[in-house]
């Protein structure tokens, strides 16, 4: 009998990391994928918690980047992948950042076409009036699955 739960396979650097997603498919669909290939395990996609609806995007920077106040910065994750046609995976704002120093993701929501395979970019921007400074590997967004 096929398998009717959604796979997630992260394959990352060092190892792979496999997380299930029951509420995505009916009893007719089979099994959907989204693999994961990162630059570095630093930059993998996570979780932050077992309660935690998304997986946090992390800064792929070299050195830190400011974003000054009402301007906007692309930031590379490292982070690149491939989805199931099937499968709508979209980047969010993270709601710490956005509450404690008013920085979101541009758009509000950006979706990730099943068909593009190039490095997952954030595009954010800074809606207060203060300087805010990215450093490598920080937490700037996060990725959810519909």
């Amino acid at each position: 009998m096929d398998d009717l739960r959604c796979y997630v396979i992260m394959k990352c650097v060092l190892s792979p990391i496999r997380i299930t997603i029951d509420s995505l498919l009916d009893s007719q669909e089979k099994a959907m994928e989204v693999k994961f290939y990162t630059e570095t395990d630093l930059c993998r996609p996570i979780k932050a918690t077992t309660g935690s609806t998304g997986y946090d995007l992390k800064a792929y920077i070299n050195e830190p980047i400011t974003i000054n106040p009402r301007q906007t910065a692309m930031i590379p994750t490292g982070v690149r992948c491939v989805i199931d046609d099937r499968l709508d995976m979209q980047i969010r704002s993270r709601s710490g950042l956005a509450y404690k120093h008013n920085v979101v993701v541009l758009q509000g929501i950006g979706t990730i076409d099943s068909d593009y395979e190039g490095e997952l970019i954030v595009m954010l921007i800074n809606l207060s009036n203060k300087k805010y400074t990215i450093e490598p590997y920080d937490r700037i967004a996060q990725i959810t699955f519909n």
